[in-house]
């Protein structure tokens, strides 16, 4: 009984039992199609169902033919998500009674995202059976905020079962509202990050595994194949493909193959990332007012070029306010503006997780090259990421749209240099606080959640 108690104890099996509790109580407690960008990607989903892999074009504006019903819904949870008022009782049963009507459509205008099914697998195909089954797209919103949370848990288990070190530092990461949040929802993101933590996960154990001496052929392909889904994903995240140099290069038969192994998985990766940049510049159509409906993105594009240092500093105006803000200090932990203090200890938390250090794990060892590599590649996504968004949402010269959620990445990169000094902590109490801080923290962002919306 014992032993079957600590083996449930395993680190990644408390992660399923986290995710699946906080997860599943988000899904109910975050109403239909609230979450960031949802119906945004509810829709697109349903496109891809109908074979459809790009967005349609009416008069000019981009959207798609989708069910009345479906749209019916998104509208009213739109007017309800953006006048931040509680969905009454009546309506909320009334939502519950529209009924999928696939054959009665009507053409519905919305902000389009660029994403391949890749970014929805496997939930596009849940969306395909529970049309086949006619299932009320109430139900249907709920159905596939599930199914992302699964796919999302499955990502993150199998990455916390290789990883040799850090574990808890890992499980951190996972377990932080907004990645859970995002997780939780119908989006991109949950699959994302699921193979964002797999690719870093089996990195750090090709490179400080003590059982690895050599890096085999099928090894390096999986390796290979993970950064290539990350990139297909999200493109902006190509840079983390640097994460490559921390593997020793002795651990390969030599230092041409070494070399020759990454630059061929950089030039696959970047054929496909710019087939799908060329797709996406080439696709114009007119969208909501937050977009500048009178510049293409291939002219924004030039227009970057030919003045790139009135753009950076765009960029640097534009990050000494997002620091004054505090949203790289708090959005990159939850969405929801939770209090001070529960930021503060969670930032407490993330330190400790990453000296915190088991008996039995490798030590990560980093040399003066891998930090200046790492450092170059947490800078170049950056820039690659505000790049992206002023291309999206053409504001300037303060460049709107960087959410915290899309530098948490990034702090797991910065995160992995502070894992590589000196300073370890083998208390075998951190474990433990670790897990009860981080489980009433969680109960604090529910609470936000159920105060806001229920």
């Amino acid at each position: 009984m014992q032993k079957k108690l600590s083996e449930f104890l395993h680190v990644e099996n408390i992660f399923v039992f986290v995710c699946l509790f906080w997860g599943l109580l988000l899904i109910l407690a975050l109403p239909p199609l609230h979450g960031s960008d949802e119906p945004e990607h509810f829709f697109k989903i349903w496109g891809f169902t109908q074979g459809t892999l790009k967005y349609q074009l009416k008069d000019n504006w981009v959207g798609i033919n989708a069910p009345k019903s479906l749209v019916e819904l998104a509208g009213i949870c739109h007017h309800y998500r953006w006048t931040y008022k509680k969905i009454p009782a009546d309506v909320k049963f009334y939502m519950s009674k529209i009924k999928l009507n696939k054959q009665d459509k009507v053409f519905f205008r919305y902000n389009a995202p660029e994403y391949t099914p890749l970014s929805y697998f496997p939930s596009f195909l849940v969306l395909w059976v529970l049309k086949l089954l006619n299932v009320a797209p109430l139900v249907m919103t709920y159905l596939l905020r599930v199914s992302f949370l699964l796919t999302y848990i499955a990502l993150g288990y199998v990455a916390l079962r290789i990883i040799p070190c850090k574990r808890w530092m890992l499980f951190l990461f996972q377990t932080l509202p907004v990645v859970l949040g995002q997780a939780s929802i119908i989006s991109t993101d949950g699959a994302f990050f699921g193979i964002l933590f797999l690719f870093f996960a089996y990195t750090i154990k090709l490179a400080f595994d003590k059982n690895i001496e050599k890096i085999e052929k099928k090894q390096i392909c999986l390796w290979g194949i993970l950064g290539i889904i990350l990139c297909m994903l999200k493109y902006a995240y190509l840079p983390l493909l640097f994460l490559y140099f921390i593997i020793p290069e002795k651990k390969f038969p030599n230092k041409g193959i070494y070399y020759k192994i990454l630059s061929t998985i950089i030039t696959i990766t970047l054929v496909i990332v710019m087939c799908f940049i060329c797709s996406a510049v080439s696709n114009v159509g007119l969208r909501s007012a937050f977009y500048n409906i009178n510049a293409k993105t291939s002219v924004i594009i030039l227009d970057i070029l030919k003045n790139p240092l009135e753009f950076l500093n765009a960029v640097w105006y534009s990050t000494l306010i997002y620091f004054k803000n505090n949203t790289f200090y708090s959005d990159i932990i939850a969405m929801a503006k939770l209090p001070f203090f529960v930021i503060n200890t969670y930032w407490f938390l993330l330190l400790l997780s990453v000296f915190y250090r088991e008996n039995d794990e490798p030590t990560i060892n980093l040399k003066v090259k891998d930090f200046f590599i790492l450092i170059f590649s947490v800078i170049f996504t950056y820039l690659i990421i505000i790049t992206s968004v002023y291309i999206i949402w053409q504001h300037y010269p303060f460049i709107r749209g960087v959410f915290g959620r899309y530098l948490t990445p990034l702090l797991l990169i910065l995160f992995l240099i502070l894992a590589s000094t000196n300073f370890n902590l083998k208390n075998k109490y951190v474990p433990i606080i670790i897990f009860f801080v981080s489980q009433f923290l969680l109960l604090l962002n529910l609470f936000d959640s159920l105060i806001r919306f229920c």
